[in-house]
């Protein structure tokens, strides 16, 4: 679903790889309806790559010179 929607984007990566160390999730429930709920993630790890496009956006030659 995040490539996806990095694809919509026309971000010109793609995500590869994840991890996540832990998540809390925080429910106030004596006041559900009028409290807000939380989501904490920690140690959140993301190895993304260079999404090589051809159909005249991103390619091989247009990101490599675009590193330099």
């Amino acid at each position: 679903a995040v490539n996806e929607l990095l694809e919509s984007l026309g971000a010109p990566l793609e995500i590869v790889d994840g991890f996540v160390e832990s998540i809390k999730v925080t429910i106030p429930w004596q006041a559900l309806l009028s409290d807000h709920c939380t989501l904490e993630v920690s140690g959140l790890q993301i190895t993304c790559q260079p999404k090589y496009r051809t159909n005249g956006g991103w390619d091989s030659q247009g990101w490599s010179s675009s590193m330099t």
